[in-house]
């Protein structure tokens, strides 16, 4: 693994890379869910290197990114992550001199949507794991829900996350706080240890998370509005979409069933955090899609 940085006209964007097994062997960008980072899937990102050569970001504010994030307006949020990531893909394709494939987990893989609609001439196919794609009215009635104080827990997210502790001290206590617990509780270990790895900072002597209560808080909100249902529709690409079988964010399966490209899978007694929990299942997928 490789830590290395590209630079767009607007920010530095961090990119970690598992060579491939050789010069020659294909190309595949993972972007992250919400408030973790690259390094989080770094055991899945090592068996997808067996076959190809291997790229994950850190989106702006999260991981190892150093990008101000104070500028950018909360309704500029996603269209900003999808220009990063549509400079990515045109340099990564430029620099292998091939198409590549793309895909991500959550928010991860709705950006990669909206970035391969704008490089088809970059992208050869995609792999989604439950991303976040909800139905054009959601924002009323994530609204309604959180103002009647409904238990909808997705209606919270933002809320949830601008209560997370930000101050720690040290990683030890830090990882025995989150391991086996809430959204930890179905994880593979490794996973933990990596995204904690990433995503923290020290700060003399505490520990602190490198993606701030506040930004992960303002990412959720934004994504509230995000509406790519057209854009679906009418992608002409490969698509993989492997979705949970218990709580799936991926809420308008509709949308995905009209797309002749798109071939569905729901893994079975996954949560949304498929990647942590069935790794090997999403390394099959990648290349069951990479062989068609």
């Amino acid at each position: 693994m490789y830590s290395i940085k590209f630079s767009n006209d607007e920010a530095d964007i961090p990119l970690l890379y598992w060579k491939g097994p050789k010069k020659g062997s294909p190309v595949f960008h993972w972007a992250h869910a919400t408030g973790f980072n690259g390094e989080t899937y770094k055991s899945l990102l090592q068996l997808m290197s067996t076959k190809f050569h291997v790229y994950a970001w850190d989106l702006r504010g999260h991981g190892r990114s150093k990008a101000n994030t104070l500028k950018i307006k909360n309704e500029q949020i996603y269209e900003t992550y999808v220009r990063d990531l549509s400079s990515l893909i045109s340099w990564l394709s430029k620099k292998h001199e091939s198409k590549i494939l793309i895909g991500g987990h959550s928010i991860g893989g709705t950006i990669s949507i909206s970035a391969a609609s704008r490089n088809l001439e970059s992208v050869k196919a995609l792999l989604l794991v439950d991303p976040v794609i909800f139905p054009w009215y959601v924002k009323y009635f994530m609204a309604a829900a959180r103002y009647l104080k409904l238990p909808i827990p997705n209606a919270y997210l933002s809320s949830n996350a601008k209560k997370r502790k930000y101050d720690w001290p040290d990683i030890d206590t830090l990882i025995n706080s989150y391991e086996g617990r809430g959204a930890f509780k179905t994880w593979h270990k490794p996973f933990l240890i990596n995204y904690l790895k990433a995503g923290t900072i020290k700060n003399k002597d505490r520990m602190l998370l490198s993606c701030h209560p506040s930004w992960e808080s303002r990412n959720f909100k934004a994504f509230d509005s995000v509406n790519i249902i057209d854009t679906i529709y009418q992608l002409r690409l490969p698509i993989r979409l492997l979705v949970a079988e218990l709580g799936s964010t991926t809420k308008a399966l509709s949308t995905f069933r009209k797309n002749q490209n798109c071939m569905i899978k729901v893994a079975k007694q996954s949560t949304h955090f498929i990647p942590m929990e069935n790794p090997s299942l999403v390394q099959t997928e990648l290349f069951n899609l990479s062989d068609e």
